[in-house]
C-alpha cells in the first residue's frame, strides 16, 4: 500500500493511513430491504441516530440529501456510544452511517445490516495531520503504524 501525502496549511502535512468506507444501517427486517430500488428520498423518511464525535457524518448524510432535494431532514439522535447506535438499530426503525467495519462480527452482525445503497460521498480517508518540521519519536511512530495495521485489516 503506497503511503498519500497531502501538503496543507501552515507545514502541515496529512498522511493517509488507510481508505474507510461509510455504510447506512437498519435492523435485518426493516421495512426499507423490501424496496427493489432504494433512494435517498427513502431514507429520508425514517429517523437517524449519529454520532457525536466530530458531526462530519451528519454533514455527510445532508449533503447526500440536499442533492436529492431533501432539504429537512428529522432531527437525528446524537450519541457517543456505538453499542447504544446498535441497540437503537436493532429495537426500531432507526437508521445510522457507521464504518463498514463496525458490524463485520459479533451477535449483531444477525440483527442489523447494511441497506443496498452507495455513494462515493461514503469513501473516506483517514489520516493524520502532523507538522512537516516534527519528527514524530519512534513511540508515535509506532502508534501510528499500529493504527495503519489495523485500520487497513478491518477495512
Amino acid at each position: 500500500q503506497t503511503e498519500f501525502f497531502d501538503f496543507t496549511l501552515e507545514g502541515l502535512m496529512q498522511r493517509v493511513l488507510f481508505r474507510d468506507h461509510l455504510r447506512i444501517y437498519a435492523r435485518a427486517d426493516h421495512d426499507l430491504f423490501e424496496l427493489e430500488y432504494l433512494t435517498w428520498s427513502d431514507l429520508a423518511r425514517y429517523p437517524w441516530v449519529c454520532p457525536m464525535v466530530g458531526r462530519r457524518q451528519r454533514t455527510v448524510i445532508e449533503k447526500l440529501m440536499a442533492a436529492e432535494g431533501i432539504s429537512k431532514l428529522p432531527q437525528p439522535i446524537e450519541c457517543g456510544s456505538v453499542d447504544f447506535m446498535k441497540s437503537l438499530l436493532s429495537n426500531s426503525n432507526y437508521l445510522a452511517m457507521l464504518p463498514s467495519h463496525s458490524l463485520q462480527a459479533g451477535p449483531d452482525k444477525r440483527r442489523i445490516k447494511a441497506l443496498p445503497i452507495s455513494d462515493p460521498a461514503l469513501k473516506r480517508d483517514i489520516a493524520v495531520i502532523f507538522h512537516e518540521r516534527l519528527r514524530l519519536d519512534d513511540i508515535r511512530q509506532a502508534l501510528v503504524t499500529h493504527i495503519k495495521e489495523v485500520g487497513m485489516e478491518l477495512s
